[in-house]
């Protein structure tokens, strides 16, 4: 476990080197959290203001049961809607995020209109990946809501293992323009021949963003004992606490999508990635065959 991490600290630090080359690269993730506010705003205040969040709260019995069929269904769709929403957004500007990161990895300089014109041209793949993705995701949350032991175990085994599985899919069907299950399968193949790697990114920069995310519990520790003294100071610890943990998730989801983009083009063996040690790569993704240098 610990070369494991090793590995990845040294994979992330060349992925940090490549985000430097493309800071731009950074805006993916926030107009995905951007875009995720505004559409799920413009689907909650409607309801909202007609008193649909009003119902479930008189559906309920004492026994904490829905009583109100249509409110069950009523919640069931919206539930359904907004997961799938969410899921193609997300896929949307990870697409965009991964081929601007394949660009740069093949040594060119990317724009973001070069992601976003990418995304554009697989958002019929991107709609039908999202749909199988939010399936299994409420699938996995429905087993994993029944609040009993064995269920958080299932769910958490069948999770890691679909996160895995699933894993090149996005760099699939940017790079290879497949459908949802083609990719799916395209993923799974990759992984076959080199799991052990994808558990390296899976663990490893997770782990690495333990201690990048320890300064937030400290500044809000430390506004809890200065707010005592100096209200202020103790709310903009707070909200510099919350910014900066929002800083942190931008770049660690940035690094994962330059991470995987390069094992993909690494486990491929079409090329070594531009502006890569492949010594790195060398030590943290074992394959059969060789890679050629990356060509502009």
């Amino acid at each position: 476990m610990f070369k494991k991490i090793e590995n990845s600290w040294k994979l992330a630090k060349e992925c940090w080197r490549v985000l430097m080359l493309d800071k731009e690269m950074l805006m993916f993730p926030l107009f995905s959290v951007i875009t995720n506010i505004v559409v799920f705003g413009l689907i909650a205040y409607p309801l909202w203001a007609i008193g649909f969040f009003d119902q479930p709260e008189t559906a309920y019995l004492d026994t904490g049961k829905l009583s109100d069929i249509n409110v069950m269904v009523k919640l069931a769709l919206l539930t359904v809607v907004v997961t799938y929403i969410s899921y193609v957004i997300l896929a949307f500007f990870n697409s965009g995020l991964i081929t601007c990161a394949f660009i740069r990895l093949c040594g060119d300089d990317p724009i973001l209109a070069d992601g976003f014109n990418v995304a554009w041209k697989r958002l019929p793949q991107i709609l039908t990946w999202s749909a199988l993705a939010a399936t299994i995701g409420l699938v996995l949350r429905s087993i994993k809501g029944r609040d009993s032991f064995p269920g958080n175990i299932v769910s958490g085994i069948l999770g890691f293992g679909w996160r895995i599985a699933s894993f090149f899919v996005i760099p699939v069907i940017v790079a290879e323009e497949k459908g949802a299950i083609d990719a799916l399968k395209r993923s799974a193949q990759l992984i076959k021949k080199n799991w052990g790697e994808a558990i390296t990114l899976e663990v490893g920069l997770s782990a690495l963003a333990i201690p990048a995310t320890l300064p937030v519990f400290a500044m809000i520790g430390l506004s809890a004992y200065v707010s005592t003294v100096v209200p202020m100071l103790g709310i903009i610890l707070i909200i510099t606490g919350v910014v900066y943990a929002f800083i942190i998730a931008l770049v660690f989801s940035t690094l994962d999508a330059i991470a995987k983009a390069a094992l993909y083009m690494y486990a491929t063996g079409d090329q070594i990635p531009a502006n890569f040690s492949s010594e790195i790569l060398e030590t943290v993704f074992k394959r059969e065959g060789s890679a050629t240098p990356a060509t502009v």
